[in-house]
């Protein structure tokens, strides 16, 4: 896997609605791409912990984020036990957006996995776009048209060596004196 060789990390951006905007009307996204290797469990809970907190220290409880990529952990429904390295990757998460909602909506088009291009179902659901959303601003970021894209192309086959998640997502930043 040419994937080990290579240095793993966390891409942050913080997106505003202006230029000007104050702290609290900011989106963090947090992209990753973690251990592809199958039987490198621990490998990629110590990548978890580095994100969760990397994550801990560059976003705020207050404000919504995005927390997306390869994670190569399989999210498909009979691998979500209570010792599941999946279940692992949501609680390091969870301990990372402190009292913030994480929902997962890659989850919401569960029978459609990303390693497979061509097979029904999509193999196994390993891409992920996880929102971490603000207890009492519930309602400043939702989600729309999550689904898994083949990037099938007919003069290439595939733009990837996997499928990709996406949504269009709704964001509104909070008022004014509001954070």
């Amino acid at each position: 896997f040419a994937d080990s060789f290579a240095a793993k990390g966390v891409l942050h951006a913080r997106l505003a609605p202006s230029g000007h905007a104050e702290e609290g009307e900011c989106l963090d996204v947090f992209v990753t791409h973690l251990e592809s290797k199958g039987g490198e469990r621990e490998i990629r809970m110590s990548q978890c912990a580095e994100l969760a907190g990397f994550v801990k220290k560059h976003s705020h409880p207050q404000r919504p984020a995005i927390i997306m990529g390869d994670f190569n952990i399989d999210g498909r429904q009979e691998e979500q036990t209570p010792g599941s390295e999946h279940a692992e990757l949501l609680r390091t998460l969870q301990s990372a957006i402190g009292n913030r909602r994480l929902v997962d909506l890659s989850a919401r088009d569960s029978e459609s996995g990303t390693t497979r291009q061509h097979e029904p179902g999509g193999g196994k659901r390993i891409d992920y776009i996880f929102a971490a959303v603000p207890c009492q601003r519930i309602d400043c970021l939702q989600w729309r048209d999550v689904e898994v894209n083949r990037f099938q192309d007919e003069r290439v086959d595939a733009l990837s060596d996997h499928s990709a998640v996406q949504a269009e997502l709704l964001w509104q930043p909070a008022a004014a004196g509001r954070f």
